[in-house]
């Protein structure tokens, strides 16, 4: 079966920028089936490669993927690692807090994967928790 997902990515150039930005946005939709998620993870991954290798300065890819990867550790399940796995594999830090929080859990479904220049490896990142009414 066809694993559907959306994607964009950009190159930002000039203004007051030194070096380019390489910006991905992903949405793979919620609830699809272990073989889905593993053609989503290969082609997924050669796209991380091909960013990792052509792109020398800093990379941002975020989006709702749809992978809660705080079940890394939870259950141990192994196509979330082998989708964590390539990422990390080729240099892309991410945010490890939860995304979304209900009054009884929390989940990293939001995904946020940098690969940042040199210059960039001083700042921070992370979340920020408030309630918007």
């Amino acid at each position: 079966m066809y694993e559907h997902w959306e994607g964009l990515i950009v190159q930002i150039n000039g203004g007051n920028l030194s070096k380019s930005i390489t910006i991905g946005n992903i949405y793979r939709p919620p609830r699809t089936s272990n073989d889905n998620l593993n053609a989503f993870i290969k082609e997924f991954s050669s796209i991380v490669s091909l960013l990792k290798h052509n792109c020398k300065n800093t990379v941002i890819i975020a989006g709702d993927f749809n992978i809660n990867l705080l079940k890394l550790i939870e259950n141990y399940i192994y196509i979330y690692i082998s989708y964590f796995d390539s990422l990390i594999s080729h240099l892309f830090s991410q945010i490890t807090f939860p995304t979304r929080f209900t009054r009884t859990n929390g989940t990293l479904i939001d995904n946020f994967f940098c690969k940042l220049s040199q210059s960039m490896l001083e700042s921070t990142a992370g979340n920020i928790n408030t309630v918007i009414i």
